[in-house]
């Protein structure tokens, strides 16, 4: 047995301390070369011969997190549902901020979420101004839970957070991304059916963690993750029947006072008291205390080899837990005045080796050998704002941030670029908003019912399109217009109407293709693609990230036309030109990357989708169109059309892998 020495601590430090020991120790056994004898086969100690034990299900976070630091593969075992995570937990702060958007104090909350991943020492210094990326992801849910388009919240949610790119490079990610793509998935079948507002499903996340109300039986069984060998943590309650070579006692280090009630036994029946009298304070007390010995007793009897238990002097005894206290008193009456060749102390913050009388040195059992463990063994993970928000974007939006590579340059933040020309009184504002509200509309509306229309206005006299457009120009621009600005708000409406009907309605080709013209059953709008880069594993680009050349975003549209499909590209900044040979290099070199991205996507996804596929015959092209240029007296403005003589898969491929790779 080895009782590891915290020293006066607080009961917070403590649970920092006991991870940081544990997960060291544990990657100290495993690279020992330690054999063991169990269940009659003689092999190496592993990662499923270890067990962490907790009090509480809470108490897993810290030792979690140390233990995902140092790369340890780990699983809470047998939670007690899928509401009972950690995950429904940062699904609900987030939720509770998006019902709330003008609560800062809920906003900033979310930010502490694995979806943002900021630490509280963070967010002092964290300045949030309206164009950030956080406050862009942010106003994007904010209005996707307004409209209650939950499919399209809860799909963003896990991939515009960046979450699942973050996440899977993790040793515990794929249990969280499991987690929560299934809670979301729940809610968003309870929210559709139910028809409820973000309010109200943030409620019904909260009620379910709280266990106020019934969940269906499938949804509170968590799906399981890989099978590989893992560490163990689990409760003392959890780990009843069960027995582990190698045994951390963890948690326990404090104890709330906060209870609605006090229960305990009278005459063999079970009283609570929900006056919580003084005089049955002590009998609560009694019972609880019986009930902390009976589980550590159960904890402790768990170990077969090793057995580790934290000993400390709580800097607040009131608050402090059963380890604290009654574990403390026995470890100091029955271990530390006597010498036992069995039982071992250690010091977690020797960094040093010492004189034998000025620190407590960790000893292997079996050979007696000398080990000291740094408070420090691996540098932690970077965890700055820069790199845990940009390599969440989806790569649908791919930016220019690749430094001296001419070929892979592609436009940082492109619906935020200023222009260099003056704008008239009543263009629409700059900034992402308002490349937001032209994405949300085109993804919604029926280009057909364009080719009703004889001008701008006409589309507000269609009442299903005129809600459209009316929805996302309120909540993408009118709420941001300033005060002098709110005066052009009829005409900034006028001018995005202008624009639409123009997209939909000018020619894209000289043979006079009109989008409004494409069938509906042959456009896919925003569709999902998952795209594989061969040879490419963790590398860093600019701001972005890509893990294990694994690439997921989406494209703004593909349609159909005379049997072959074409790729579409909204773009709402505003350049010098909108034609002419500058206005072409520009977008080459803006996009290059981005475009060959999505060349290669569709062309493996029509090559699945169609048997007897051939490039000439099904592949149209590239269309990047810029919204703000398109007009009938010059059709040809704002439109860049591409497309290779031959298949270009492969070689877009390789020269995706040579830039990705430099």
């Amino acid at each position: 047995m080895t009782v590891f020495d915290l020293g006066k601590i607080s009961g917070s430090d403590a649970k920092d301390q006991t991870a940081k020991y544990i997960a060291g120790e544990i990657k100290r056994l495993l690279n020992s070369g330690i054999r063991i004898n169990y269940k009659n086969e003689e092999r190496y100690l592993s990662e499923k011969d270890i067990c962490i034990l907790i009090r509480k299900a809470a108490e897993a976070i810290e030792i979690e997190n140390e233990l995902t630091e140092n790369e340890i593969p780990h699983s809470f075992y047998k939670k007690s549902g899928l509401y009972n995570t950690v995950e429904a937990k940062s699904i609900y702060f987030l939720f509770n901020a998006l019902a709330n958007p003008d609560d800062s104090q809920a906003f900033y909350k979310s930010l502490l979420t694995d979806f943002f991943g900021l630490k509280v020492s963070e967010l002092e210094n964290i300045r949030l101004d309206p164009d950030s990326e956080i406050n862009r992801i942010f106003n994007k849910w904010c209005y996707l839970s307004e409209t209650r388009d939950y499919r399209r919240l809860f799909r963003s949610i896990i991939t515009d957070s960046g979450l699942i790119y973050r996440e899977l490079d993790r040793n515990d990610g794929e249990r969280k991304i499991t987690n929560m793509e299934q809670i979301l998935q729940n809610l968003e079948k309870r929210a559709t059916d139910e028809n409820l507002d973000m309010t109200l499903v943030a409620n019904l996340l909260k009620n379910l963690i709280k266990n106020e109300i019934a969940a269906e039986e499938n949804e509170t069984l968590q799906k399981r993750e890989t099978e590989d060998d893992r560490v163990q943590i689990m409760t003392i309650h959890a780990s009843k029947g069960l027995e582990f070579p190698v045994v951390f006692m963890a948690g326990g280090f404090t104890r709330s006072n906060k209870s609605d009630f006090y229960k305990y036994h009278d005459k063999g029946d079970i009283v609570y008291d929900l006056n919580r009298k003084t005089c049955n304070k002590q009998k609560n007390d009694v019972e609880e205390d019986e009930e902390e010995k009976r589980l550590y007793y159960v904890a402790f009897t768990r170990a077969i080899f090793y057995l580790y238990i934290p000993y400390l002097e709580p800097l607040n005894r009131g608050s402090s837990g059963f380890t604290a206290t009654f574990i403390k008193e026995k470890i100091q009456n029955s271990i530390l005045n006597i010498t036992h060749p069995e039982i071992i102390t250690a010091d977690p913050f020797s960094q040093k080796e010492t004189a034998a009388d000025e620190t407590r040195h960790i000893y292997e059992m079996a050979q007696g050998e000398k080990l000291l463990i740094p408070e420090t063994l691996l540098p932690s993970i970077d965890r700055a704002l820069s790199y845990r928000i940009t390599s969440v974007k989806s790569f649908s939006g791919i930016k220019r941030n690749i430094s001296n590579n001419e070929s892979a340059n592609i436009k940082e933040n492109d619906e935020m670029q200023d222009s260099l020309n003056a704008i008239k009184d009543d263009d629409l504002p700059g900034g992402n908003m308002t490349g937001n509200m032209f994405h949300g509309i085109l993804e919604k509306i029926n280009y057909n019912n364009f080719s009703g229309y004889d001008n701008p206005g006409d589309i507000m006299d269609d009442r299903k399109i005129s809600g459209i457009v009316s929805e996302h120009f309120n909540f993408f621009v009118e709420k941001k217009l300033s005060a002098d600005e709110k005066r052009k708000s009829q005409a900034y409406l006028g001018r995005a109407c202008e624009i639409l009907f123009n997209t939909m309605k000018v020619p894209i080709d000289d043979n006079g293709l009109r989008l409004c013209d494409t069938e509906k059953s042959g456009r896919l709008t925003e569709p999902e693609f998952y795209f594989a880069l061969p040879g490419i594993k963790d590398t860093v680009i600019g701001e972005f990230h890509f893990k294990d050349g694994f690439l997921k975003g989406f494209i703004d549209l593909v349609f159909r036309h005379d049997g072959k499909y074409y790729i579409v590209d909204w773009k709402s900044n505003r350049y010098p030109e909108f034609s002419g040979e500058g206005f072409s290099e520009r977008v080459r070199s803006d996009y290059e990357l981005q475009y060959k991205i999505y060349t290669v996507a569709v062309l493996k996804w029509l090559k699945k989708k169609i048997e007897d596929f051939d490039y000439q015959k099904h592949f149209g092209g590239i269309y990047y169109l810029y919204l703000r240029a398109r007009n009938f007296d010059n059709p040809d403005n704002g439109v860049y059309f591409f497309r290779e003589e031959s298949d270009p898969e492969i070689m877009y491929e390789e020269e995706i892998s040579r830039i990705l790779k430099k």
